[in-house]
């Protein structure tokens, strides 16, 4: 039986856009008074992640974060 998502640790590197856009995604309505329009959130999201502090979920080929917690 394969795998649904891959759970590792860590944010890999140049995925920091993918995972803004999950929190933006998840947080956004509240995140927008203080960060802006959301294209500026994401991107001061993406600039201060700490790689790391969290956990992802990732297709099976590794290629895409589809879940972070952290």
């Amino acid at each position: 039986m394969d795998a649904a998502v891959v759970i590792g640790r860590g944010v890999p590197r140049g995925a920091e856009e993918q995972v803004a856009e999950l929190y933006w995604e998840a947080f956004g309505r509240k995140l927008g008074a203080a960060l802006g329009p959301p294209e500026r959130g994401r991107a001061f999201i993406a600039g201060h992640l700490h790689h790391d502090r969290a956990a992802v979920a990732l297709t099976p080929g590794g290629d895409r974060v589809v879940g972070v917690a952290g």
